[in-house]
């Protein structure tokens, strides 16, 4: 599943969090955990909430291109943005997977020592050898400019690469606690650093 589920957290959020789902896709996630929970009795069921996944996907392509062309950071940046990379997600799935001390439980899976939004896009521009000054955007003029792009959007037909929505995600706090996994014995091995370094020169990679 997600940490979705959770919705807008404030402060560090754990497996005690009460759901809040928002988006749509958050709130199919919080149904097909209601499902998968009703047949507990009958299957080991181990529920997984996983960080934002950090890897060569689509998603950090397109992060990676804004980073690029020094699109400003959305209010303080201050925001926490904790995240996973992939080949950690896979190695806590695969030892959660038939740990009997797992069952029925729910986890969070995520990187250990998150960084702000603000630092994680110091860590990419510095993977991209950019030095210029990080811009930042006021959050009311980022929404403004967001529906504004959306307008023109409607009448081009071109592709709005600042939706509303995302807005609401870049602005998002995002810190969670893994102590839970931790106990059992799993922990990260890859820091947001090293999983900025190994994404970005994956991607660069595929552009050359």
């Amino acid at each position: 599943s997600t940490v979705g589920v959770m919705g807008n957290i404030s402060g560090i959020a754990d497996e005690n969090t009460p759901p809040n789902p928002v988006t749509p896709y958050e709130k199919s996630k919080a149904q097909a955990e209601e499902l998968v929970l009703s047949y507990q009795e009958v299957l080991p069921i181990t529920i997984v909430h996983s960080a934002l996944v950090m890897g060569p996907n689509k998603e950090w392509v397109e992060i990676i291109k804004m980073v690029k062309k020094n699109f400003p950071v959305i209010g303080s940046g201050k925001n926490f943005w904790q995240i996973i990379f992939i080949d950690d997600l896979v190695e806590a799935l695969v030892f959660l997977l038939d740990n009997e001390k797992a069952f029925g439980e729910t986890f969070l899976a995520a990187e250990e020592n998150p960084k702000t939004l603000f630092e994680l896009v110091e860590l990419i521009r510095a993977e991209l050898g950019m030095d210029e000054k990080i811009k930042t955007l006021p959050i009311w003029l980022g929404f403004a400019l967001s529906y504004l792009l959306e307008f023109f959007s409607k009448i081009s037909g071109k592709k709005n690469f600042l939706k509303p929505e995302h807005i609401k995600r870049l602005i998002r706090e995002r810190h969670y606690s893994i102590e839970k996994i931790k106990k059992i014995g799993w922990r990260p091995k890859i820091s947001t650093k090293d999983a900025v370094k190994k994404t970005v020169k994956e991607i660069e990679n595929k552009n050359d």
